[in-house]
């Protein structure tokens, strides 16, 4: 959950950000949970965080050990433009923008995707998780963060803050929004499947206790 002395770091990480960006990062300290998925990061090594945003994730994984470099990615250059800003002498982070295609295999000991596939056409998923099982080196670990379909009212209540911030104010972009169609979910057991088929061995965790969204962990490793 969210606490003081970690809100001072951000405030002071994002202080060259305009308004509009420090309140969305505030909400995903909020909203998502974090420690939670941090707590499967390996502590030293090179991780990749897949769909960054605005690096509030990425900030949160070097707050919490040193010995992690991280590159951070997304396909949004507004976004990376002010994720940038925020790690002027920081030699251990880089933003680009850009997909996961110009990095070299095996190069990375963890990769992260938070709340990125449901933009994403349920056909290219398959693709991505191909990519990132290239990316990792053996044993690496590669862990997922989703939306699960249940509950059904914590799914329910997801879909609607996702159309008021991705349709409604735009916060967000992504392909359902460009061809007005409905968001992109799988549910646990096709996800894992699907996963595990790839080459990954998986296990599902749920994060959700005490939020409103049905949060679920996918921590595959590379065998």
């Amino acid at each position: 959950m969210f606490n003081i002395d970690l809100f001072r770091k951000y405030l002071v990480i994002y202080r060259q950000n305009p308004l509009r960006v420090k309140l969305h990062v505030i909400v995903r300290l909020l909203t998502c949970p974090f420690s939670e998925i941090e707590k499967f990061m390996p502590k030293k090594g090179v991780v990749l965080d897949f769909g960054c945003g605005y690096g509030c994730f990425a900030h949160y994984l070097h707050l919490t050990s040193s010995g992690r470099t991280i590159v951070a990615c997304d396909t949004a250059e507004d976004k990376i433009t002010q994720a940038a800003k925020t790690v002027v002498n920081n030699k251990n982070m880089k933003f680009y923008t850009g997909t996961a295609d110009r990095l070299d295999n095996g190069s990375f000991d963890c990769i992260s995707i938070i709340d990125v596939l449901y933009l994403v056409p349920l056909e290219e998923w398959r693709i991505i998780f191909e990519r990132c099982h290239s990316l990792l080196s053996n044993g690496g670990i590669f862990l997922l963060k989703e939306m699960d379909k249940e509950p059904s009212w914590k799914f329910r209540w997801n879909n609607f803050q996702e159309t008021l911030s991705v349709k409604i104010f735009k916060v967000t972009s992504g392909s359902s929004f460009r061809s007005n169609r409905s968001f992109y979910f799988k549910g646990q057991d096709e996800l894992c499947e699907e996963l595990a088929h790839i080459g990954f061995k998986v296990t599902a965790v749920r994060i959700d206790k005490g939020y409103l969204h049905p949060h679920i962990l996918y921590v595959c490793i590379k065998n």
